[in-house]
């Protein structure tokens, strides 16, 4: 141990740096004194002769193999464990190598040569923040070790755990809360970790720790009421030594009254011998999964239990792996099957969380696979094989009862379905549906070649061959063609039987012709919506019987399109598959949803509870009518319904224009059917939201509280939710009108069926109705997050340190979307019917391409061309808009830029003040004056300028040249800076040498500056000039002060000119900035530049304002000096001492200052006029200094630029 262990700053410092030299040194089990074991540690124990690494985590990797997400609180191992040896020789280098003192408020982990100086140790920087790493690097290094982790439902820290522990104290409640999530053995595990850093255990006494009824009293008369937990360990030579050497364990060896260790315990708990009685037993770990290899097949067992065939002799399997509730047709398509198939029990849906409970053989490969399509193709046979029954994809819907296709596996080794054969099955038979007899001979060769294929490893060469490969790499996903198995697998097996001449014969049938369940060309109709009466006359002319009259259909979601349709559209009794789904549905009465099978199956698979409604027509689910924006409905009950909520924190000098507009705009297109806006800062916060968290005023930014607040706001009140940096363009009632019904209201870019929210939805606008269940839901799951301490999360999740008086760490989203999209997803997956509506599509309120335009296309016209060009539909005619404060600059921006209509920022606010509602203030009333009283900053956007104009409008800045002479003379002098002592390259001298040639006359000489020659030109330069430490940095300072003093042309001596300069001469008389960029800016005119172009060539008219404002900006920067500790800094300095060089860096004297100069004269609305060059007229082709280096032929570069989609003709 090195001696900087002893200079550690906090206990679990030191904790974090002993745990793995311990198990590397001796072996065994490291365990932070938080952690109750409830049950014999046998499972760990009996893996220490030979793992490397033993610890838990909330999921499962195959095999129970560990991944980067172990949790450090617990681990074991080996003794000389390859993994403990590596990782504490990394602690050890990370202390023994010192840091300079400097480097103390770094967030490294540092040591420090000055031994009464504690060492600096960021909080989990030398525990989970090394070992991770760690285990990542070894296992890519493919360094051979054993690792487990017990996990999912043996995991020691159930998922909601610590929410438990801390807000559930009532045991029944508990067990009901993390029953309600799905959560298994929640309080029934080996051990727990305690969290003692969130929950006050020091402070719990003998009564508080052992109380009946409780969560905690729980778990401790468990760990000390069952097992051998009961009594004191025996009382051997070990034992004394350990209670000599600590006797505060002494007390706790004696059996106090009712058995328990401490004294009080028997006043709030039944005895030992009672509580043991009534204790469930625990089902035994299960064993580490193993791989059936092909050279030692294994028999498989029939797991099928009595229990499993309760409904009939056999039993629906499907294979399910969806994001959030999964499409509607599929989830339609089981609960067709559960009402025509009741007496086979309920559908057994299979997922890979549970797929070993049907199928103990499955390989640990089968995890994979690479998409879950081939996991249903590779399933489906063990299942059968397994278990008998039918499996059933989930794109097969039923209209008629099945039994018979059970009956029939009594008799025959394969059922399934094939439109042409003699009724028995051929390699042309459709696999979505097959069944069969547990042990099926057909099943079994089936199965086991899909598992030889898979358990048959490929080198990883073979990986881009078209065939079925698995890899040792665990890491390595299989490769996996499309239909290479299933199909691929079980008709050859089929046709090489059928040709065999061996004593193996196939007992088969398939459903054919007027039975098959795939009618001819089902799929086109399906995809293209053919009506009854043209998909009837197609099958009459060519003699096809029973079309709509079949048992199952095979619907082939993949090329059908059929996830795009809603409720109304699969229930249109004008088309085929409005017949067929409404045959199957109306020809059978939903099962009662009471019983035991049905409580049971709804659990399981909550899902499925959004279907097992009946609404007023007899069907599943709700028809929605065609898509519409909503209206305001006539019962509306006003303004009771409606407050817009914000949060409005801002410096003094108050928030900009731009906020303020908006604000105004919402005001004006509620048009009284709102309450005035709530502007939610920190001392009106916590009347608005009463349970609010104190770490809310820890929070390190504003982004992160307002993340927080609106759901908190919505939950409590109601109403609307809207980030500051929207824009209302239009009469905000489609919004408006959903507020007082709706559970959630927001937008999202594609719409869902029926118009309803995904977790796909954007948090910056949200709505929806007072006590809605989806806020509360999302806001419980806000508060659970920021109360989790520094230490105890991992990498990009919130917390908050132990002291109070620390800001909580808060990556981005880390408390918004980031919690509540996998929060909403959760709340849909619980099957539970919420009102939600989403405006998206052509409604939504950031088109698609609309933050691009924002950023890089200021004029309206081309940005609404760039968008129309992108099939973009509306693009400015939404409700509202979110322009995106975080990337663009309108926080600069005057009253006069926002409301320029040739902008596209400027189009949406005139557009917004310029409408009937819009170009009149809000009515004074009562409590619009108490509003303006309360924020007066917004009483002078209550005046109309202009007719319509909130504020002042667009002002024209221009200035006159200095003399009239000046304005008829035809000004044009080429300047560059020439510092070459030994004097200029060939190439340099060439390219002079070009400017003069093709300036043919129009301009005098080329004015070469130097530091002799420099105040000539330039009379105003400061004497810090003369302190510049290099060229680059002198040349970006006298461009523009030789340009505003004189106008002309500024080229760097790189430039080479192969056509006359005449357009550029003619534009330097009348432009304030002519340059180049590399693509066109979409300005606000044709040809103009924005903030990217390049000042390696600049030209402008003489009094150029653009060249005036960076010059004197350039003066200030270098006549303000810097206190010498600047030096370092990244920043422009000179200094007081004149043999000091200043310090300059790379371009930060030049267009460091000219593209925010560019970018401010534009938000105060100067107008100057700019023209760049660009595109195919660029001064720099794609690809420009690769061509240069490395193509030597014409031809070559060519032929690249050609094949160069940036390219061009030129």
């Amino acid at each position: 141990m090195p001696e900087e262990f002893f200079r550690f700053p906090y206990h679990a410092a030191t904790s974090d740096l002993i745990r793995y030299a311990l198990l590397y040194h001796h072996g065994g089990i490291y365990m932070d004194a938080d952690f109750i074991v409830l049950k014999d540690l046998s499972p760990v124990v009996d893996r220490l002769a030979d793992h490397d690494l033993i610890s838990y985590a909330t999921v499962s990797n195959p095999k129970g193999v560990c991944s980067d997400s172990f949790s450090s609180n617990f681990i074991a191992g080996r003794k000389g464990s390859v993994f403990m040896r590596e990782m504490w020789e990394k602690q050890k280098k990370m202390i023994t190598k010192h840091c300079p003192l400097s480097d103390k408020s770094k967030e490294i982990v540092c040591c420090f040569d000055d031994p009464k100086i504690e060492c600096h140790i960021p909080f989990a920087g030398i525990g989970e923040g090394t070992s991770h790493p760690m285990l990542n690097q070894l296992n890519k290094n493919k360094v051979s070790m054993k690792t487990y982790c017990f996990a999912d439902e043996e995991s020691f820290v159930p998922d909601h755990f610590a929410y438990v522990l801390e807000h559930v104290s009532d045991l029944e409640k508990a067990y009901k809360y993390l029953e309600e999530r799905n959560i298994k053995r929640g309080l029934d595990r080996m051990a727990f970790h305690m969290f003692n850093s969130i929950i006050p255990f020091k402070n719990y006494n003998c009564k508080k720790l052992f109380t009946k009824g409780t969560t905690v009293g729980q778990l401790y008369l468990t760990a000390f009421g069952t097992g051998l937990g009961i009594g004191a360990r025996a009382a051997d030579a070990e034992a004394e030594v350990f209670l000599k050497e600590h006797p505060d364990f002494q007390e706790l060896q004696a059996k106090y009254e009712g058995g328990w260790p401490c004294k009080d315990a028997h006043k709030v708990a039944p005895s030992v011998a009672k509580f043991k009685a009534s204790a469930p037993t625990a089902p035994s770990p299960a064993p580490e999964a193993s791989v059936t290899t092909v050279e030692e097949p294994m028999e498989s067992p029939v797991v099928a239990s009595a229990a499993d065939r309760a409904g009939g002799k056999c039993r629906i399997f499907t294979y399910w792996e969806y994001e959030g509730l999964g499409p509607l047709y599929l989830r339609l398509n089981v609960e067709s099957w559960r009402r025509h198939a009741r007496s086979l029990g309920e559908p057994v849906i299979v997922t890979t969380a549970n797929v070993r409970e049907h199928v103990p053989d499955v390989p640990e490969e089968f995890f994979r696979l690479p998409y879950p399509e081939a996991r249903a193709d590779f399933i489906k046979w063990g299942l059968v094989y397994n278990n008998g029954g039918i499996f059933v994809e989930p794109d097969v819907l039923m209209s008629q009862d099945i039994e018979e296709v059970c009956k029939k596996t009594d008799d025959f080794d394969l059922v399934s379905s094939q439109e042409e054969s003699d009724g028995s099955c051929t390699d042309q038979f459709n696999p979505a549906v097959v069944a069969g007899p547990p042990k099926s001979v057909y099943f079994k060769a089936v199965w086991e070649k899909h598992k030889s294929m898979l358990q048959h490893h490929c080198p990883i060469a073979d990986k881009q061959k078209e065939i079925i490969c698995c890899f040792d790499d665990t890491n390595e996903r299989c490769h996996i063609p499309w239909l290479a198995m299933n199909r691929g697998i079980a008709h050859p097996i089929i046709r090489d039987w059928s040709r065999s001449q061996s004593d193996r014969s196939l007992r088969s049938f398939c459903f054919n012709r007027e039975n098959g369940f795939q009618p001819s060309n089902l799929n086109t109709m399906i995809r293209e919506r053919w009506d009854v009466p043209r998909a009837l006359n197609y099958y009459k002319k060519r003699g096809i019987p029973r079309p709509t009259e079949r048992m199952l259909y095979h619907l082939q979601g993949h090329g059908t399109n059929m996830q795009e349709l809603d409720c109304s559209q699969l229930f249109n009794d004008s088309t085929l598959i409005g017949k067929l789904y409404l045959s199957s549905f109306l020809s059978k009465e939903p099962l009662p949803s009471e019983s035991a099978g049905a409580s049971q199956f709804h659990k399981q698979n909550p899902f499925m509870k959004t279907v097992r409604h009946t609404f007023k027509d007899g069907l599943p689910c709700k028809r929605a009518g065609p898509r519409a924006l909503p209206k305001l409905p006539a019962d509306y009950p006003g303004k009771e319904a409606c407050r817009i909520f914000t949060l409005w924190e801002y410096p003094e000098k108050g928030p900009p224009v731009f906020k303020m507009l908006n604000v105004e705009s919402w005001r004006r297109h509620t048009h009284g059917l709102c309450q005035e806006p709530v502007l939610i800062n920190d001392q009106n916060v916590k009347k608005w939201i009463p349970d609010l968290p104190e770490e809310y005023f820890r929070m390190p930014a504003p982004a992160p509280k307002s993340d927080l607040i609106r759901y908190a706001l919505l939950y409590h009140h109601g109403g609307l939710y809207m980030d500051a940096d929207f824009v209302a363009v239009k009469d905000m009632d489609p919004i408006l009108a959903l507020l007082h019904t709706h559970d959630f209201v927001s937008y999202q870019e594609k719409g869902e069926p029926g118009q309803v929210c995904s977790a796909a939805f954007s948090s910056n606008l949200i709505g929806g109705r007072r006590g809605s269940p989806v806020f509360k839901f999302l806001w419980e799951r806000q508060k659970e997050k920021l109360r989790k301490k520094c230490g105890h999360t991992n990498p990009g999740e919130a917390c908050c340190p132990e002291n109070t008086r620390r800001q909580c760490t808060v990556p981005w989203a880390a408390l918004g979307e980031g919690v509540t999209h996998p929060a909403f997803n959760e709340l849909l997956k619980t099957g539970e019917i919420f009102e939600t509506f989403c405006f998206a599509d052509e409604w939504s309120f950031v088109p698609d391409h609309f933050a691009y335009s924002v950023e890089h296309i200021p004029s309206k016209d081309e940005a609404l061309k760039y968008m129309v060009d992108r099939n973009i539909p509306q693009p400015l005619d939404r409700i509202v808009y979110h322009l995106f404060n975080a990337i663009t600059p309108l926080h600069k921006f005057k009253c006069a830029t926002l409301l320029d209509p040739r902008r596209l920022i400027g189009h949406l606010y005139t557009e917004s003040f310029r409408s009937e509602t819009g170009r009149r203030p809000v009515e004074r009333s009562e409590e619009s004056g108490a509003w303006l009283e309360e924020h007066p900053e917004f009483v002078k956007y209550q005046q109309v300028h202009n007719g319509w104009q909130p504020c002042p409008g667009p002002v024209d800045v221009t200035e006159a040249p200095t003399s009239a002479a000046d304005s008829e003379e035809r000004q044009c002098q080429i300047f560059t800076l020439w510092e070459y002592k030994s004097g200029p390259p060939l190439s340099v001298a060439l390219n002079v040498e070009g400017w003069r040639r093709h300036a043919h006359k129009l301009c005098g000489e080329p004015v070469l500056i130097s530091d002799e020659n420099v105040r000539t030109y330039i009379p105003d330069m400061p004497t810090e000039y003369f302190r510049m430490p290099y060229s680059q940095a002198k040349s970006d300072i006298i461009r523009y002060a030789l340009l505003y003093h004189h106008g002309g042309i500024y080229m760097d001596t790189d430039f080479l000119v192969v056509q006359d300069l005449d357009e550029v001469i003619d534009l330097a008389q009348s432009y304030d900035l002519v340059s180049y960029m590399d693509e066109g800016s979409g300005s606000l005119e044709k040809g103009s530049c924005s903030r990217h172009f390049s000042s390696n060539f600049l030209a402008s008219r003489k009094g150029s304002i653009f060249m005036k404002e960076v010059w004197t900006r350039q003066k200030q920067l270098m006549e303000t000096h810097c206190p010498l500790s600047d030096k370092e800094k990244e920043k422009v300095c000179c200094f007081d001492d004149d043999r000091t060089q200043c310090h300059i860096p790379w371009a930060g004297i030049g267009e460091g200052v000219s593209h925010p100069v560019f970018d401010e004269l534009e938000g105060d609305g100067v107008r100057f006029k700019s023209f760049c060059f660009s595109d195919e007229r660029g001064f720099t082709p794609p690809d420009m200094i690769n061509m240069l280096e490395k193509v030597r032929k014409v031809s070559s570069a060519e032929a690249l630029w050609e094949a160069d989609k940036r390219a061009t003709a030129r």
